[in-house]
């Protein structure tokens, strides 16, 4: 007869056998197939899954405050209502900003009525100030010597929705412009129509929809064509005279806008203003 003392056989299967790794065997021993999962690897699996969803959480509300700070600190229209600002052209100008955007967003005018050092630093200084607009003036204004150089460094600075200076109206801005930045330009009236400058207005730029020529309304005294610094851009022109132009420096720009609005008719102002958008946007 067979003594079966010393040879006990293999432990039943509800045993937890030492010859099978315990990661691979169920809570009563059975042993588990090669692709059962480990309970205690969907554990960690789990865990590291909700703590990758709480972190991509965090990002994604990281990356929400992040574009709100950047839709805070762009799209602003710093615009001068000063004393020698002609009385009217304050309203016409916020009405028609008032359906344009910038950048993709909707446009905020702000205004500030002084032209001393303190005051243009605050507007240069701005952390929303995307456009810095100079209205048709009654005289020639009084900008300190602090003042000019702050807005030439603000140009120079430039950047995305940064760095543009912009005057609209006529003789009287150029020759503003000229002090200001050291050029010749000569202003000089020519008749409409005004007929768009392709090489410059092209499609790939905010210019690209606008109609192909716009109407002469108002009064309208541009910048002749040959006097025009290095870098210039003439968007509308006729006859030698660019209505609609910007000269770049370094990083920013100089715009100007042979519009004063002042005795342009509702039905009359919508290819103006449509410039005014397309100023304010190009890049």
């Amino acid at each position: 007869a067979e003594e079966g003392g010393d040879d006990a056989g293999a432990p039943p299967a509800t045993v937890q056998s030492p010859d099978i790794p315990k990661k691979l065997q169920g809570e009563d021993g059975e042993e588990l197939g090669a692709d059962a999962e480990d309970p205690e690897e969907k554990e960690d699996e789990e865990e590291k899954e909700e703590q990758e969803g709480e972190d991509g959480a965090e990002d994604k509300e990281e990356e929400e405050e992040e574009k709100e700070e950047e839709e805070a600190d762009a799209g602003s229209v710093y615009l001068y209502v000063g004393k020698d600002a002609k009385a009217g052209f304050q309203y016409k100008m916020e009405d028609i900003l008032a359906n344009q955007q910038l950048g993709g967003g909707p446009v905020e005018v702000k205004t500030f009525q002084s032209l001393s050092k303190e005051a243009i630093r605050a507007v240069v200084w701005g952390p929303d100030c995307s456009v810095i607009m100079f209205p048709p003036f009654f005289s020639f204004p009084d900008f300190p010597p602090s003042a000019e150089a702050d807005l030439k460094g603000y140009v120079r600075a430039g950047g995305e929705l940064k760095g543009n200076v912009m005057f609209v109206g006529g003789g009287l801005e150029v020759e503003v412009i000229n002090k200001m930045f050291g050029w010749s330009i000569k202003s000089k009236y020519a008749g409409g129509p005004y007929y768009k400058n392709e090489r410059n207005a092209r499609e790939d730029n905010s210019f690209g929809m606008l109609p192909n020529m716009v109407p002469e309304v108002g009064n309208v005294y541009g910048m002749w064509l040959e006097s025009l610094p290095p870098n210039s851009h003439s968007f509308y022109d006729s006859f030698g005279v660019s209505v609609a132009c910007c000269i770049r420096q370094d990083m920013g720009k100089v715009c100007f806008l042979a519009q004063d609005f002042l005795d342009v008719l509702q039905d009359e102002v919508q290819p103006w203003s449509e410039l005014v958008a397309a100023m304010i946007n190009f890049q």
